[in-house]
């Protein structure tokens, strides 16, 4: 039991068939979902195992981010992270609304069995769990077909390695950009495969280091499908 997993969306709409699965699965693990609302979404989110935050709930938090944050914006997804870190959950879990788990979906663990990855510029992530033409958003359009992205030649097997953040891809409708949508838009799905992990960049500074400097940023290891985006 991870009493201490805590999943985070935010939403204007009603509980869906997704957070509805996701609720439960995070219940048969002790953990349990927030949700956080916003101007035009719903008064009352009637879904066990869930925290619901309307703005009204937002304004009484001791949070001044949640006073300072403008409405009908993605950005009140914050305020749910600053709860579960306050709850002191140590894990939290960042999906979408519209995103219903996998089978097999289960609670993630902070060591992972992964293949390690040499250090690139970019790495097209999705293109080692496809070979067909696919990039995630924010990927520079110049590389979407550079093989250097995603050719890994012989690669060695999997090991434990330590993964404090953790990334699942989507199936049915990925994380891409508008081009990738107005070119190849269609229903998609990763191959299986073993998960990846990416080293950190050596100099990099991660979102929390100070001005002038601070530690890199913590390895990432991606994994097959998760989740179907509906």
């Amino acid at each position: 039991m991870n009493t201490g997993l805590r999943a985070v969306v935010t939403t204007i709409a009603g509980p869906s068939e997704g957070l509805a699965r996701l609720a439960g699965l995070l219940q048969e693990e002790g953990g349990r979902l927030i949700v956080v609302g916003d101007r035009k979404g719903p008064a009352i989110f009637d879904l066990p195992g869930c925290r619901f935050l309307s703005l009204a709930d937002q304004a009484e938090l001791p949070f001044r981010l949640a006073r300072a944050l403008p409405t009908d914006h993605y950005a009140r997804k914050n305020i749910g992270y600053l709860l579960a870190v306050a709850e002191g959950s140590a894990c939290i879990y960042e999906t979408d609304d519209d995103n219903v788990p996998a089978a097999g979906w289960t609670a993630r663990t902070p060591t992972v069995d992964a293949v390690r990855l040499p250090l690139r510029p970019w790495m097209n992530v999705y293109r080692l769990f496809s070979d067909d033409p696919i990039w995630p958003r924010g990927f520079p359009l110049r590389l979407a077909n550079d093989p250097e992205t995603f050719r890994l030649g012989e690669t060695p097997p999997a090991c434990r390695v330590d993964a404090p953040i953790q990334q699942g891809l989507a199936d049915r409708s990925p994380d891409v950009d508008a081009v990738w949508r107005l070119l190849l838009d269609r229903d998609f799905s990763f191959r299986a495969g073993p998960s990846v992990w990416l080293p950190p960049v050596p100099g990099a500074l991660s979102t929390a280091s100070p001005p002038g400097g601070g530690p890199p940023p913590s390895p990432c290891c991606t994994s097959r499908a998760t989740a179907r985006s509906g």
